[in-house]
């Protein structure tokens, strides 16, 4: 498998280069001010997990919270990390879907 960046998960590489600032920006003025699907949230009927970072930058912490909050029933995981914590936290994401798709039956 190979994404449109040339990387493979084979590659002995960590991965695709960065983006670009520009890029970045780019993509931050897009989403800002212009995605906002919170009123939406609340249709939402099936179990739902939101996590969210303290230290994520792109979606600060109180976000989550908001999101969370918008979903009937949700349940919020903040972890200590950033935007990354899927990868930073991995073994503790990992146990906390393990644990939430548990109580599912």
């Amino acid at each position: 498998m190979r994404c449109s960046t040339g990387w493979s998960p084979l590659s002995t590489s960590s991965g695709p280069e960065p983006a670009a600032p520009e890029v970045l920006l780019a993509q931050l003025s897009a989403a800002i001010g212009k995605h906002d699907t919170l009123a939406q949230l609340g249709s939402i009927t099936c179990p739902t997990l939101v996590f969210g970072a303290k230290m994520d930058v792109m979606v600060p912490g109180f976000a989550s919270e908001e999101i969370a909050a918008a979903i009937l029933g949700a349940e919020l995981t903040m972890f200590e990390t950033g935007h990354g914590c899927m990868v930073e936290e991995m073994d503790a994401v990992n146990a906390r879907i393990s644990s939430f798709l548990a109580s599912l039956g």
